[in-house]
């Protein structure tokens, strides 16, 4: 569950806000500086998508979750797919989905 939050919700958004004050002027006029922080803004939330899409997987057969979600669902529906995952859709697996907040 923990990397689902952290490369797939924290990086983006992080990048999102860096590239957001940057082209608000909050870091000033230095185009250099204002330049640098867009890159870091961008390269922040792409890696966080694609460590997101790497890492979040089933620890039974290690099926990519995230990428499974993207591929097969909607655009509207595969995040609460994703969230709403008990099992594998794969190989089934109820024991610790990494997705999943469930009770036992």
């Amino acid at each position: 569950m923990w990397k689902f939050y952290l490369f797939f919700m924290i990086f983006p958004l992080v990048g999102l806000a860096l590239i957001g004050l940057t082209l608000k002027g909050v870091v000033g006029d230095d185009g250099n500086r204002s330049m640098l922080i867009v890159l870091v803004g961008v390269g922040l939330s792409v890696s966080g998508f694609v460590l997101g899409v790497i890492t979040v997987r089933c620890p039974k057969c290690s099926a990519r979750l995230l990428w499974k979600a993207l591929r097969e669902q909607s655009h509207n529906e595969w995040f609460e797919w994703l969230v709403a995952l008990t099992k594998c859709p794969v190989c089934q697996n109820t024991v610790d989905v990494p997705v999943a907040d469930r009770t036992r």
